[in-house]
């Protein structure tokens, strides 16, 4: 797209990264929606701001669930979880994975003579990309960056809590695999599942997408929390060039995308409405829950809690957040599979990104300063 932009043939519309469209925005390739009626009802988290006047879109929502293989929680004896709730405590979701972690000769990592190195199934995946880690940080008060986009709050007390109990999992309770051994388990949620090796892991609705082409029996549960029930949304942005000869039809494909009744990529599982009437109004919602795709457990764990309890990810926030979210997420192969404190690797990563960051866009609710934890 950046050589289709320099070289002055850029499409009509594009769907791009939430980084790359506010540096189009800002300068001033892009269509502005701001003041656009047919946005109007787009939720406020869904819209991002790259100077005061001017904005983009989600291409959707997406936000986060723990998903699981059913066969596996009822042979396990477990009542999961079903909503925001009624949702585990950190300790409570590691004694979850660790009854669900068995080795050749059914011991549980809790049990004496369980044996590491023979494991038939582990309880849960750990996650391996920020975006997934971020509701976690927010569930324990932390906001990973300052609201002027200057510093990152990777290596305070909340967020090396955070850190240290993902690490745990791994080396402490014996409940997930490192993440190398789980890349070759499957390279996704229903591939994980679908191997029987992982019994949880926790992902963006689009898993729904293959999860529900699968031949797993799945569900879905609300993420653990540390202190108080959180989750995110992210997303892509789809724009409209400025300079293009169809920027009216293209601004209008912008909202017919959007459009539950238009699209069936959201009865599929892919994406996830940006209307908040379609998280409150039951007929809407039911023209998007495909009880088929949407088992009933997503329903209560991530949709009747999102209005509520879903922050912005701060890939629009930050400038130069490309580098930031690549630099912090690289850590975590290597951190979550070494015993040991976590703190020193944060620290250093902490340095890196403050080297690397750029400020903030004004985005209006790209998130919000809490201080440090």
């Amino acid at each position: 797209m950046n050589t289709l932009v320099a070289a002055g043939t850029a499409p009509d519309a594009g769907y791009l990264t939430g980084p790359m469209s506010m540096r189009f925005g800002e300068d001033g390739l892009l269509v502005n929606i701001a003041g656009n009626e047919k946005f109007a009802d787009f939720m406020p988290q869904t819209i991002h701001w790259y100077s005061d006047k001017g904005c983009v879109s989600n291409t959707a929502v997406e936000s986060f669930g723990l998903y699981y293989d059913k066969d596996a929680t009822t042979k396990a004896g477990l009542t999961m979880p079903t909503s925001a709730g009624n949702t585990w405590t950190w300790d409570e979701f590691v004694e979850a994975a660790d009854r669900l972690t068995v080795d050749a000769n059914g011991k549980h990592p809790s049990e004496s003579g369980y044996d590491a190195g023979d494991v038939v199934r582990y309880g849960v995946a750990v996650p391996t990309a920020l975006q997934q880690v971020y509701p976690l940080l927010l569930s324990n008060d932390v906001h990973l960056f300052d609201d002027k986009g200057t510093t990152t709050r990777a290596a305070t007390a909340g967020s090396i809590k955070v850190f240290q109990a993902i690490t745990d999992l791994v080396t402490k309770h014996r409940v997930a695999p490192t993440p190398a051994q789980a890349s070759n388990f499957g390279a996704s949620v229903s591939l994980l599942l679908a191997s029987k090796r992982v019994a949880m892991a926790m992902d963006g609705a689009w898993a729904l997408l293959d999860l529900s082409q699968s031949s797993v029996n799945y569900e879905t549960a609300p993420l653990p929390k540390f202190q108080e029930f959180k989750n995110s949304i992210v997303g892509g942005a789809t724009i409209a060039f400025a300079k293009g000869p169809h920027t009216t039809f293209a601004t209008k494909m912008l909202t017919d995308l959007a459009d539950p009744r238009q699209s069936d990529l959201y009865t599929k599982g892919l994406w996830m409405p940006m209307q908040s009437s379609y998280y409150t109004d039951e007929d809407k919602i039911s023209a998007w829950i495909d009880p088929k795709v949407h088992k009933k457990g997503f329903r209560t764990a991530v949709v009747d809690s999102l209005l509520k309890s879903a922050e912005t990810y701060p890939i629009y926030r930050l400038r130069n957040f490309a580098q930031i979210e690549s630099t912090i997420q690289g850590t975590f192969s290597t951190m979550f599979a070494t015993p040991g404190p976590v703190r020193p690797q944060m620290r250093r990563t902490a340095d890196a990104v403050n080297g690397l960051m750029e400020g903030a866009y004004p985005d209006q609710l790209g998130g919000v300063d809490r201080g440090a934890k």
